[in-house]
């Protein structure tokens, strides 16, 4: 058979996705990758659709987090414990309702989200909330 054409499959590129806790966000390495291990990350909300963005940005500043820096093992994964993130995104995911003592959801991004300035990142819809 000839494969002019295909590439191979990469078994190890994972699905960017985010698990919302009652004790914070974890980023997969999924995210990590598709933003391309940022040092530092900035969140965009948006209540009216109820999703959020999470860009690369280059320095920390006001609106910036720490993201990633290189673990032992290779652990790629980012875990924010942030009340306030938590409550927002909480909020996001069941408007109305106030959040249990424990919670647990998990939302599939879409990386190469690019806005209108450029910028890119991965978008996670939380009206798409998968309950753990």
């Amino acid at each position: 058979m000839d494969l002019n054409g295909f590439v191979a499959y990469d078994f190890s590129r994972r699905t960017p996705q985010i698990s919302v806790t009652n004790n914070g966000v974890t980023f997969n390495s999924g995210v990590t990758e598709s933003l391309g291990k940022p040092e530092f990350a900035m969140v965009y909300t948006s209540e009216e659709s109820r999703s959020i963005v999470i860009v690369p940005a280059e320095r920390k500043g006001q609106y910036t987090k720490r993201y990633f820096s290189p673990k032992k093992g290779g652990v790629k994964n980012v875990r924010w414990n942030d009340k306030a993130l938590n409550q927002m995104l909480y909020h996001f995911i069941k408007p109305g309702e106030r959040a249990p003592d424990v919670y647990a959801y998990r939302v599939l991004g879409e990386s190469g989200y690019c806005d209108k300035k450029g910028a890119y990142g991965v978008l996670f819809d939380l009206k798409k909330a998968i309950c753990l």
